[in-house]
């Protein structure tokens, strides 16, 4: 089945989650990159997460337990999508997941928290917009 190259909002009723990190062994510093995508504000019952890193995908997918980090990462992550009514993981193409993508390299230059709520930083304006037009 081929990824989904576009972002598509998410059903009445759901809220969407893309995903996406990076990590720089050399310097040990990580960054996370979240994009919240809902249709209005309501309960949040239902959650689509979506991340173009298969490995996690799987993972968060996945009945196996380990004990390395990732796995204790991958576990807390399905524990808290017990939370929820409904919850779906979907491996997407980065071009549908450009703006967590582009999140995560901001998230890996600053040298704090960054967030926003309501209207996006002009930063990621533009790949917000190219997540949502681009072809399939």
């Amino acid at each position: 089945m081929p990824l989904q190259s576009r972002w598509f909002p998410p059903p009445a009723g759901w809220v969407k989650v893309n995903v996406d990190g990076a990590f720089r062994a050399a310097s040990e510093v990580g960054g996370i990159g979240v994009v919240f995508g809902m249709k209005s504000v309501a309960m949040l019952e239902c959650i689509i997460l979506e991340s173009d890193a298969l490995q996690v995908v799987q993972g968060v997918g996945s009945l196996k337990r380990g004990s390395s980090s990732s796995d204790l990462l991958l576990e807390d992550v399905q524990e808290y999508l017990r939370c929820f009514g409904s919850s779906k993981f979907s491996h997407i193409s980065r071009s549908a997941n450009g703006a967590a993508h582009k999140m995560t390299k901001l998230a890996l230059n600053f040298p704090s928290n960054f967030h926003w709520f309501e209207d996006p930083p002009d930063l990621i304006q533009g790949t917000l917009l190219g997540d949502c037009m681009t072809s399939s």
